[in-house]
């Protein structure tokens, strides 16, 4: 990742996901977030969080254009599924 630290948070790191290298620890520091922090994530089953990433896959045209970000959610990055897995934690 772009510089990529410990310190950079977890809701900042999609953004600076550009290979399959740095998708991977932003997925290893997704993971340790949930072990740690479980009950923090509205969605900490299988079943609730496949469905936050369905809404949030729907919604993410929407969503980028909110936070005003040119992301082509018609072709696929890393970045994207990163987004989509970060969102899936909370999105109903």
């Amino acid at each position: 990742m772009t510089k990529y630290d410990q310190s950079t948070k977890i809701e900042d790191q999609p953004q600076l996901i550009k290979t399959r290298e740095d998708f991977l620890k932003f997925l290893n520091t997704l993971l340790m977030n949930y072990q740690k922090s479980k009950a923090d994530w509205e969605n900490n089953t299988v079943e609730s969080f496949l469905n936050g990433m369905i809404g949030f896959t729907e919604d993410a045209s929407g969503y980028y254009e909110n936070i005003d970000e040119d992301v082509n959610t018609e072709r696929p990055s890393w970045r994207l599924f990163a987004d989509i897995l970060l969102a899936a934690r909370i999105y109903e």
